[in-house]
């Protein structure tokens, strides 16, 4: 069973945040950001999930509540011909509770505004760059180091209306740490029911069951890195970038509750998940936790204008 080990010494009793989850305060933030994020979006997706151990695991458990809210516009006005800009705004609310008792629960937040831009290089390949500023934080102590680009870049090759392949390169903090990692796979409308988005690092798979109900399934990784501040027991408050690892893989069913409107719900397990600490002083400094697996459920709305 893995323990957590300590960033410095005099830190037995604690390796992480004194801040005290609250699920009220996690509600009211999803809340407000979900209300910005509508204001006029084109695009526009609300969630919340919740995840459990599978299994009686003491030190390595972790529940987790995650709401997150994304819009999207189209910024028409600036666009040229040939060139389809948009503006982003998403917020993310991540909650955990540990069962390791050096380990206090915790909420980490994520406010990004991506940029995308969108072009028909020739009438079959279509170029794709995106750039999302944004802050990954606990809130306390904000400083610029809680702040971070990421971004990727893509071709979507349209070989015909049912066909299409992607490549590209993306960065972002998808598998823990913020890294580059590929995109590359395809889109393929199979049947006119079935659709199968075969792009790693995220996997979908959509079947028109009638013209109101959607069966679904997905596999996409479920990673994340935020700076943390945590009190050791000398009252010294300690800088970390927490990341936590895995991947997430569920199935469910889609309603059209409303014209461009889906309801979704998706059950499924997360698999090999480990939160590392990094001393954001001295990086080479570090702990880790591996965690058991978990069950999770997720609800989501998306509108599309």
């Amino acid at each position: 069973m893995a323990a957590c080990r300590l960033l410095s010494p005099g830190d037995a009793p604690a390796c992480a945040s004194q801040l005290t989850n609250t699920t009220d305060t996690m509600r009211h933030i999803a809340l407000a950001i979900a209300t910005i994020a509508a204001l006029g979006a084109a695009d526009y997706e609300a969630s919340y999930l919740y995840s459990t151990p599978t299994e009686q695991d003491p030190g390595n458990e972790i529940d987790a509540h995650e709401a997150a809210a994304k819009g999207t516009w189209k910024l028409t006005g600036l666009a040229t011909d040939g060139y389809e800009l948009s503006l982003g705004l998403s917020g993310q609310v991540n909650a955990w509770t540990f069962d390791e008792r050096r380990l206090e629960d915790v909420e980490l937040y994520k406010l990004m505004v991506p940029v995308t831009l969108t072009t028909m290089a020739t009438q079959r390949l279509a170029v794709t760059a995106s750039l999302s500023p944004g802050m990954h934080s606990d809130m306390k102590n904000v400083s610029s180091e809680d702040f971070r680009l990421e971004g990727m870049v893509m071709g979507t090759w349209i070989q015909n209306p049912q066909l299409r392949f992607i490549l590209g390169v993306g960065y972002s903090d998808d598998f823990g740490s913020p890294r580059p990692y590929p995109i590359a796979g395809a889109s393929w409308q199979a049947t006119e029911a079935l659709k199968l988005d075969l792009i790693f690092p995220a996997f979908a798979a959509s079947y028109v069951a009638t013209p109101a109900v959607s069966l679904l399934a997905s596999v996409a990784p479920s990673g994340g890195q935020w700076r943390w501040t945590y009190a050791a027991t000398d009252g010294r408050e300690i800088e970390v970038d927490a990341a936590l690892k895995g991947y997430r893989g569920g199935v469910g069913v889609g309603w059209m509750v409303v014209p461009q409107g889906q309801l979704k719900i998706l059950g499924g397990l997360e698999t090999g998940r480990e939160i590392e600490l990094k001393l954001a002083e001295d990086p080479g400094t570090s702990a880790s936790l591996d965690l058991t697996d978990a069950i999770f459920g997720q609800l989501s709305f998306s509108y599309s204008h």
